[in-house]
């Protein structure tokens, strides 16, 4: 996964939830698909490394070989690195590895804590920077720099401010992305229908490909795609499957 510096997991009452971050915020939340160990899937090849926090993180090993965890402890890995690297850059990696470490025990903290129904707004950084795109033609100094105050926005960005990032940023963002990052306009206990994701993203007719956005969401729950049900009331399709997105919908008490 792009950007990711390293990666942990949260239990759930479905099963751990995968997390990556970068050293600035939370690239991917992985929703649970399980391998033999019962660990969340991620994309790409990530070495498994040993990372302790104080967290009071407890960790076990079945017979089976494979790691156990109790309540919210982390599992983490980091990025191969290939080729020497100077002391100076070996100071910037640990760095970028203890602002990540930061991040994700942010993270495991308010998700636990939506779970009980104890938080309604995530304050934990995201960083979607790799949703950009540079515009066709876009060659002067003035977009240059104004890509370039983007990107930098785009990496330390709230949940709760990406819907306006996304009227911001939207000359460099295709549909897709600006669907996914208007999400956030959905608030907590309410929902809203393709098609209005399909009109908050510049396009109302749109909503076949709004769907597909909510689809391919990198940051469910952190963008509340589950808040997005289907006109005639259905809830339509889910990335962690229509029972969790119900469950999520209940602990937020849409259903009274």
């Amino acid at each position: 996964m792009e950007g990711c510096v390293l990666k942990g997991s949260v239990q759930s009452p479905w099963g751990k939830i995968g997390l990556c971050a970068s050293d600035t915020g939370i690239v991917h939340v992985h929703l649970p698909t399980r391998n033999h160990c019962g660990n969340p899937v991620f994309p790409g090849s990530l070495t498994p490394v040993n990372i302790t926090l104080d967290n009071g993180a407890e960790h076990l090993r079945s017979e089976e070989g494979c790691a156990q965890q109790k309540d919210l402890s982390v599992e983490y890995s980091i990025t191969e690195q290939s080729g020497a690297a100077t002391p100076s850059e070996y100071i910037n990696l640990s760095q970028k590895k203890l602002n990540a470490g930061t991040i994700l025990h942010t993270a495991q903290t308010q998700l636990a804590e939506y779970f009980t129904g104890k938080r309604r707004i995530f304050t934990v950084p995201l960083d979607v920077h790799q949703f950009l795109r540079v515009p066709t033609g876009a060659t002067n100094k003035e977009q240059v720099a104004q890509y370039a105050d983007i990107v930098e926005q785009a990496k330390h960005l709230l949940p709760e401010d990406a819907y306006e990032f996304a009227l911001v940023a939207k000359d460099f963002l295709n549909f897709t992305h600006r669907a996914q990052l208007s999400l956030s306009h959905v608030p907590y206990v309410k929902t809203a229908t393709y098609k209005d994701i399909a009109g908050l993203a510049g396009n109302p007719k749109a909503v076949r490909a709004a769907g597909m956005g909510c689809a391919s969401n990198l940051l469910p729950i952190f963008l509340p795609c589950h808040r997005i049900i289907r006109s005639g009331g259905n809830l339509g399709n889910y990335g962690g499957g229509v029972e969790m997105k119900r469950e999520l919908l209940t602990i937020e008490g849409y259903f009274g």
